[in-house]
């Protein structure tokens, strides 16, 4: 299979599971709005129950108060009976609406008993009320005696022994109902959550694969072909690559054998002109100081971002994190790429003119959003040493007028000093603040500080500290001084220090936009 179609299976098989998900977070979601309108329903028929409970009670009060105290308890009687209907009116607006909510013919069939038991309780209570106005009459005829019978038999006891046993089972069914939609959405979220398990195990199980067998189709091939140009660096032009079933790579493949047909053809060639180069090579230590410092700026310079993009790519490369986290990563590579086109560029200028001439483009902005970005990008070159990257940002948003690239650049040789002098484990730290009218930048490490023999020249071009051999660094010695010219272009200064807790301290003060 070509790497287009495993790359092609890949994301189809995102695209599957990540459509499976949606389609189950959207089932979880009307599973919950389901489950939600069923218990609301339940509730607010339990409600009027329980409300019609209490009214009940009060209403057989208000009928014992006006049969017993006669007619100035008849306004209190009123009052209860028009308490009544309405808790009647809205137990049915609540069973209604229940069974509004439900979704299926068999639950509705279940729950049209509880419209039928609603009538009956209503029914019930109309013909107590009625008694309960006859014992009423009674008491008004005079026949008190025969009204408080009738009250006692035909509307207390009804009362207590046929409505109340009513609105209590009522009750209990409700409660029993609550209890169930409870369960069965503890048994739904159950059934959600294994789907949801199940569905993550095998989109993870067949994405690694289809990442495995993606990778290995573009690794082997590049492994192969670098091997072979490291062959060819040395001098071998007489080996080939296979063409067959490469795919992809059949095209680079043809390529490189044909430069290595043309390589073996002129190495007699160059055999034959060897001694012309001891001649050539003879020439070139006679090199000026101008063009060495410029092959040492190269080599310096280009180093730092190479390292930026080497990192983005291999955390892209190994990284198991989603498009979006890999989008940053590729931006990130985009960004360096274009700044080390501009670095490029700049240094062919830095070979014809003097290093005063090279163009500085200023703009104002923001002091701490280029001190972030560069801190994350000091996070690659720290890697290695598993070290830490910590930012303080206390300039309270400056802004200053600078070619903020030449900043970046000054700020990355910084980091890249703290990260050579850092033990491994260590922590560098990055830090603003105002000082009046300028901002300060500080760069602070946790190796062994500058010696007192070094402070003086450490800003010197090519110098190189006593302890920078034991400490196996590589370069030059030309970063700060670098670091020191851009500074100066933009009226700021640069200091190399101490910390009094260890380290040293690298600090940058620019002047604030309009100063």
């Amino acid at each position: 299979m070509s790497v287009r179609r495993r790359i092609l299976a890949l994301e189809i098989a995102s695209l599957v599971f990540i459509v499976a998900m949606i389609a189950l977070m959207a089932s979880a979601l009307r599973l919950t709005d389901h489950f939600a309108g069923r218990v609301d329903g339940v509730h607010k028929r339990f409600e009027a129950l329980a409300d019609l409970d209490g009214r009940a009670n009060n209403y057989g009060e208000q009928v014992a108060n006006a049969v017993l105290l006669g007619r100035e308890k008849l306004d209190d009687l009123k009052t209860a009976r028009l308490d009544m209907e309405k808790v009647f009116a809205r137990l049915n607006q609540a069973t209604r609406d229940e069974i509004a909510t439900l979704g299926g013919l068999s639950e509705v069939q279940a729950e049209l008993p509880e419209i039928e038991e609603n009538r009956r309780m209503l029914e019930l209570y109309h013909s107590i009320d009625l008694n309960a106005t006859r014992a009423l009459a009674l008491q008004r005829d005079g026949r008190q005696v025969e009204g408080i019978q009738l009250f006692s038999r035909d509307v207390a006891f009804r009362l207590a022994n046929e409505l109340q046993p009513q609105i209590d089972r009522a009750l209990q069914e409700e409660r029993a109902e609550v209890a169930e939609q409870l369960d069965a959405i503890q048994d739904w979220q159950f059934r959600l959550w294994a789907a949801g398990v199940v569905l993550a195990v095998l989109a993870l199980a067949c994405l690694v694969a289809l990442g495995y067998l993606l990778r290995r189709a573009i690794v082997r091939p590049l492994d192969e072909i670098a091997a072979a140009g490291r062959r060819l660096a040395e001098g071998d032009y007489a080996q080939r690559l296979e063409t067959r079933d490469r795919g992809e790579f059949t095209e680079f493949a043809e390529a490189f054998n044909a430069v290595a047909a043309s390589g073996e053809k002129n190495a007699a060639e160059l055999t034959a002109r060897t001694a012309e180069l001891r001649s050539v090579s003879e020439q070139l230590k006679i090199i000026d100081t101008r063009r060495t410092q410029f092959l040492a700026d190269v080599s310096h310079e280009l180093r730092t971002p190479l390292t930026v993009l080497r990192g983005e790519a291999d955390v892209a490369l190994r990284s198991s994190a989603d498009a979006g986290e890999l989008r940053q990563s590729l931006e990130r590579i985009q960004g360096q790429a274009k700044d080390l086109g501009r670095l490029l560029e700049d240094l062919m200028a830095f070979a014809r003119a003097d290093a005063e001439n090279q163009p500085y483009v200023v703009t104002e902005g923001r002091i701490d959003e280029v001190v972030t970005l560069t801190a994350e990008e000091a996070e690659l070159l720290a890697e290695p040493r598993e070290a830490k990257v910590k930012l303080d940002l206390g300039d309270d948003g400056s802004r200053v007028e600078a070619d903020f690239r030449r900043i970046r650049q000054a700020l990355m040789i910084g980091f890249d000093n703290a990260v050579k002098h850092s033990p491994p484990g260590g922590t560098i730290g990055v830090e603003t603040a105002l000082l009046g009218d300028s901002v300060a930048i500080r760069i602070t490490d946790e190796g062994p500080g500058v010696s007192d023999e070094d402070q003086p020249r450490v800003f010197e071009r090519f110098y190189r500290g006593r302890n920078e051999n034991e400490l196996e660094n590589e370069g030059l010695g030309i970063g700060l001084a670098i670091a020191k010219d851009i500074l100066h272009r933009h009226g700021g200064t640069i200091s190399l220090g101490n910390r009094p807790e260890g380290g040293a301290v690298l600090e940058y003060i620019l002047p604030l936009a309009g100063r």
